[in-house]
């Protein structure tokens, strides 16, 4: 059996990659757990408060919550999915992802120089 890599599953299946106000973002389908589900994740840079703090102790309100806080490859990220129940009634869109994202990065709070 294979060993899992957070590095190889990470950024597999990307559908959307952008910036907004200086922060990564990218929008991707987890097809980890069938039927699979979308997630999106922001890259917190190194001199940011947020910089490997926990998502539990991160106050960003988002769809679901924050539900990954990891580093990866050098790089912290924070996340969170569309797998909750419910969330296939609704239909979201790429359109909803991305403000979605915009929204998390309009959340943190300014990196003081």
């Amino acid at each position: 059996m294979k060993r899992f890599s957070l590095e190889e599953f990470f950024k597999k299946n990307v559908i959307f990659e952008d910036s907004h106000r200086g922060y990564d973002f990218f929008i991707k389908f987890n097809d980890f757990f069938p039927p699979g589900h979308h997630c999106a994740y922001v890259r917190i840079p190194r001199d940011h408060p947020y910089f490997e703090v926990h998502y539990d102790d991160i106050n960003i309100s988002v769809h679901g919550g924050l539900t990954f806080s990891e580093m990866v490859d050098g790089e912290y990220w924070i996340g969170w999915d569309y797998g909750h129940g419910g969330d296939k009634v609704r239909n979201f869109d790429l359109i909803d992802y991305i403000k979605d994202c915009c929204s998390v990065i309009m959340q943190l709070p300014e990196i003081q120089k």
